[in-house]
């Protein structure tokens, strides 16, 4: 698992939390 990765994953994580 590359930084980019655990970024782009994190990002995507915030992002579903604030659509719920």
């Amino acid at each position: 698992l590359s930084a980019l990765t655990v970024y782009v994953v994190t990002r995507c994580s915030y992002c579903l939390r604030g659509n719920e």
